[in-house]
């Protein structure tokens, strides 16, 4: 598993977790940024699957296209 999959399914897991705030009617304003993440944790560790579609969806999405190349990048 890489990062890039890894990136993309703990973004899924965080709008998972704000779409459960504002369902109970919660303000995100509320909850600080770590904690979105530390939940955002939590659910991806009680859902795999969630990992499991977020390399798929790199592998077969065109939008994610370069991260597959394998070209390298530029150097500054």
């Amino acid at each position: 598993m890489d990062g890039n999959t890894m990136t993309l399914a703990t973004q899924m897991a965080v709008r998972f977790v704000k779409e459960q705030i504002r369902a109970e009617g919660r303000k995100l304003r509320d909850y600080a940024a770590s904690d979105l993440r530390k939940a955002a944790a939590r659910y991806l560790n009680d859902h795999p699957e969630i990992i499991e579609a977020a390399a798929r969806r790199i592998a077969t999405d065109p939008r994610f296209a370069k991260f597959n190349s394998g070209a390298q990048k530029r150097r500054r």
